[in-house]
């Protein structure tokens, strides 16, 4: 699919659960010429829809060594922010100078 996009190649936001390793991901898109940078903060997606829910993320996060105290503990589901953007573009616009060096937490 990248391929298809040879003469315009897009931006691509990614929210990905804390849950998840977005590693992989970044990886593929790198060979493809692409620099995936985080974006600082936590961005709310969804409640949990039910106990067992909450409880298996929460199990899944701990096990990560990741801290939910601050975020799904309070039963929501949060995701980062990755962006990918055309290796090029990223040299020559630093994430920093969009968001204006302040990250951002949605919550």
């Amino acid at each position: 699919m990248l391929e298809a996009s040879a003469d315009s190649r897009p931006w691509m936001a990614h929210f990905v659960l804390r849950m998840f390793d977005f590693a992989a991901s970044e990886e593929m898109l790198g060979r493809h010429g692409y620099v995936t940078e985080k974006v600082d903060g936590l961005f709310r997606q969804r409640r949990f829809a039910s106990t067992d829910e909450r409880r298996h993320v929460l199990d899944n996060l701990r096990r990560l060594g990741i801290d939910a105290s601050s975020a799904e503990a309070d039963g929501w589901y949060f995701a980062e922010l990755h962006v990918a953007r055309p290796e090029e573009v990223a040299r020559s616009m630093p994430l920093d100078d969009i968001f204006g060096g302040n990250g951002m937490r949605l919550a």
